[in-house]
């Protein structure tokens, strides 16, 4: 598991996103734990739910639409 702190993970995002997709990453602030990226896949292992990523996905939507 790799750790990014806020800017790292800013700055390297499709690599962050990439790695994700093969293990959790961390990423800090000031050197503390804040977040968890998962894959969708792991989400779902996790117990998410699929529903909640389709609610996400349609806020996200109405959000461009409004603009």
């Amino acid at each position: 598991m790799n750790t990014w702190s806020v800017s790292e993970a800013k700055a390297r995002l499709s690599e962050v996103l990439r790695l994700c997709q093969k293990e959790p990453q961390t990423i800090t602030r000031r050197g503390v734990p804040v977040a968890m990226l998962v894959s969708v896949a792991e989400y779902l292992r996790l117990g998410g739910k699929a529903s909640d990523l389709e609610e996400a996905g349609a806020r996200k939507a109405s959000s461009r639409k409004a603009r």
